[in-house]
């Protein structure tokens, strides 16, 4: 079992958010679990558009620890452990728009955790 964000997560939840089936749940993946699916491309890159500026409290166009923290907390749980430093690939105490979906040159093995 892995707890993320309240939630107990068993072998067939896994599977369901694993949606690549990589056995690694991508921010995104986690993300698609509390969207509604979308029908498209650009309706995706929408709902995680609009999912990134729900968790940029400040507005500065990226997320800081506190930041996502704070999104955890609001979803019911916790960052997992690990989640941060998974997903500030650059080592720069924020997470860019770039890091978030995936599109960054430094990510490995896209954002996933």
């Amino acid at each position: 079992f892995l707890r993320i964000v309240g939630e107990e997560l068993s072998d067939g939840s896994w599977e369901r958010l694993d949606v690549d089936k990589d056995g690694y749940l991508s921010l995104t993946e986690f993300l698609g679990a509390h969207l509604t699916k979308p029908s498209s491309e650009s309706e995706r890159r929408q709902q995680e558009e609009a999912a990134f500026k729900k968790m940029d409290s400040d507005e500065d166009g990226k997320l800081s620890k506190s930041e996502l923290s704070s999104f955890f907390i609001a979803a019911g749980g916790v960052m997992p452990d690990g989640f941060w430093e998974e997903s500030d690939l650059d080592k720069d105490g924020f997470v860019s728009w770039e890091e978030f979906v995936g599109d960054s040159k430094n990510t490995k093995e896209n954002d996933e955790l």
